[in-house]
């Protein structure tokens, strides 16, 4: 976790943002204890918003008779927290200062050091506070002074809601605790004596000596309090004494030693850089006069070659940019040839693709040849069985008319035999048994006719129903074929055009490719030419870009 300014984080902030925060919490431990000396059970403590947990453990290790509780919103500084601070008596546990995850009257001290000042609704949160805290519970709670901690310093926490004055302070803590007591912290340079191995906080007074004016020449006149730390209890607040804390750091004595040491050690080296540098120079002025002579018999060989120099540096760039030119215009043909080439492998590509669809399509074309040709076998089929039909047909009829004759002459013959009847009615009536059975068979025989006649009109119905087939068939091969020999000779136009087109830009390649090595044969009539050689040997200007790459290669 890295400290961001809004939770002080142990190790990664200066000392003096360091002291003003541990020293509240050993203030409220100085608090817990006097507490603790009326109680015959353990005290119960809440830390609220403990951030990395190192004032939750402080106060856990202010006595073996305390139990401290750290909560905070935060899942990483509660990570954090865990993984640094472990006592028997020490607890971590999420939650939401508005609405506290514990049962009423639970606490008998709550911890809210620089708390109120982050939250839009800090009445909720003392609410909260309230309820957890036993009825002689206490809260110590400090928020920063704004008067001093931004409208005089001119400096705005992007982290705080709201800010308050000691009297906005009071007024806020008023609906829910009776009773309250303010306390001003300050920075103030002081000196502590202790027994040795002991440690460093205690109680003291100030002397004599400390009144308003050397508060005021120290920046923390009473009137401008740098934080404000109030007890708040619905019963009474307990007496608490001035309380000063001394950490290691605000020993200026030692700091005083600490510092002289230190510019005396750096005066020290300074003073030895100051008679190694004044050697060097001594040296280096005596070359810098062997050297003066050189420079001049130097200096009018150098003017002679200068002039040399510059003609030729001259000639030399003229023909560098010439050189870097045509680089340029063959590599810009080249990656024009390059694209071009895409393309034409693109449309190599396609004109493939177009191939394979016009292939599917002439497989189709065939697959519907081969069934328009059966069709067509099918028809000649049905042609065949209706002629077999028609001479069937024609066979009957001409049977029936056969018939027809018979029963014609047979007429004649009755017609003959009943005149012979009318004239020999004796001679008609011995033959009668012969007539009826002459007409039996007659009447079969028109039974057998008729017959016949209803199948021969079923049969040229049949035959005129095939004829209608036969009909639509023809009409739709007819159509088929049409349809096959429009899309074959769209395909023979899509397939010239693409072959024109094919041929164009291998054509338009072709010419790219000639003129890419008509250019590459200048180029190496430029680089083989004597002066072209004569300057890269001398090194009259930039290296072509050729050179270039083949120097790095």
């Amino acid at each position: 976790m890295e400290f961001t300014g809004e939770r002080v984080i142990p190790g990664q902030v200066d000392p003096d943002l360091w002291n003003e925060h541990v020293s509240r919490y050993a203030f409220a431990s100085r608090l817990a204890g006097q507490l603790l000396a009326g109680k015959r059970r353990r005290l119960r403590m809440l830390d609220a918003g403990c951030g990395s947990g190192y004032g939750t453990a402080l106060l856990a290790a202010a006595a073996p008779g305390m139990r401290a509780i750290g909560v905070d919103i935060s899942e990483e500084a509660l990570a954090w927290a865990s993984g640094h601070y472990a006592a028997p008596n020490l607890r971590f546990q999420q939650g939401d200062c508005l609405a506290l995850p514990f049962a009423d009257n639970q606490f008998d001290v709550v911890v809210a050091f620089e708390m109120v000042e982050h939250l839009a609704d800090a009445a909720g949160f003392l609410k909260e506070v309230a309820r957890v805290l036993a009825p002689a519970g206490l809260l110590v709670a400090s928020t920063p002074n704004r008067r001093y901690y931004s409208e005089e310093r001119g400096y705005s926490n992007p982290f705080h809601t709201r800010e308050y004055d000691a009297e906005e302070f009071d007024r806020l803590l008023e609906p829910f605790f009776s009773c309250r007591m303010t306390f001003v912290q300050n920075h103030a340079a002081a000196i502590s004596f202790f027994p040795l191995n002991r440690g460093q906080a205690g109680v003291a007074r100030a002397e004599a000596g400390f009144g308003p004016a050397d508060a005021a020449a120290s920046g923390a006149a009473p009137d401008e309090p740098h934080f404000l730390v109030a007890l708040a209890s619905r019963q009474q607040v307990p007496a608490a004494e001035p309380y000063v804390f001394v950490p290691s750091s605000a020993n200026v004595l030692r700091q005083r030693e600490t510092h002289i040491g230190t510019l005396e050690k750096e005066l020290a080296g300074g003073t030895t850089v100051i008679r190694r540098l004044q050697q060097e120079h001594e040296e280096t002025v005596t070359w810098a006069r062997g050297l003066e002579s050189e420079l001049s018999e130097t200096r009018a060989v150098l003017d002679a070659r200068q002039q040399e120099l510059d003609e030729r540096t001259l000639w030399t760039q003229q023909l560098n940019r010439e050189i870097e030119r045509l680089e340029d215009l063959a590599i810009g043909l080249q990656r024009e040839l390059r694209t071009k080439t895409e393309w034409a492998v693109s449309l190599d590509e396609e004109l493939g693709r177009a191939r394979q669809e016009l292939d599917k399509r002439d497989r189709e074309l065939i697959e519907k040849v081969e069934w328009a040709r059966s069709l067509e076998a099918d028809l000649e089929r049905a042609r065949r069985e209706l002629d077999q039909r028609d001479r069937e047909l024609t066979e009957k009829v001409e049977w029936a008319r056969g018939l027809d004759g018979e029963l014609n002459k047979t007429r004649q013959v009755l017609e003959a035999r009943q005149q012979e009847h009318e004239e020999t009615v004796t001679w008609a009536r011995g033959l009668e048994g012969e007539l009826s059975k002459a007409r039996e068979a007659l009447e079969a025989r028109q039974q057998e006719l008729d017959e016949r006649t209803l199948w021969a009109q079923q049969l040229d119905r049949e035959i005129e129903r095939l004829e209608s087939v036969a009909d639509g068939l023809q009409a739709e091969r007819a159509q088929v074929e049409a349809d096959l020999q429009a899309e074959r000779e769209q395909r023979t136009a899509e397939r010239q055009q693409l072959e024109a087109t094919v041929e164009e830009r291998t054509a338009w390649a072709l010419r790219l490719d000639a003129e890419a090595e008509s250019l590459r044969a200048d180029m190496r009539l430029i680089l083989g030419s004597i002066w072209y050689r004569l300057g890269k040997k001398l090194r009259l200007g930039p290296l072509p870009r050729v050179d270039r790459e083949r120097g790095k290669q």
